[in-house]
């Protein structure tokens, strides 16, 4: 879909996010704008079978090689900024 070389760096915390309004997706790290892309198909509508977070078990070695925590889904998209306060508030969102 998209790449974001560089933005990530091993032994570093980051925030990563993404949102989906139902035709663009867009990915935040650590609460800045890193990239967009369209997105034809919806997201977890209707689909069986697991949500994978980290990788795709039927992909040999596309997985995360890292710890994620706090994993948090919403039923609507969060607007730039209320991302950026979520990471500015060390998670809390206030």
């Amino acid at each position: 879909m998209f790449s974001t070389p560089g933005l990530l760096t091993t032994g570093t915390y980051h925030h990563v996010a993404a949102t989906f309004d139902g035709s663009t997706v867009r990915l935040y790290i650590d609460g800045a704008a890193a990239g967009s892309g369209a997105m034809a198909a919806p997201v977890l509508t209707g689909q069986a079978g697991s949500l994978e977070i980290g990788g795709l078990s039927a992909t040999s070695g596309n997985q995360f090689d890292g710890l994620i925590d706090e994993v948090a889904f919403t039923w609507a998209p969060l607007r730039a900024a209320e991302i950026a306060r979520i990471v500015a508030n060390a998670g809390q969102g206030t």
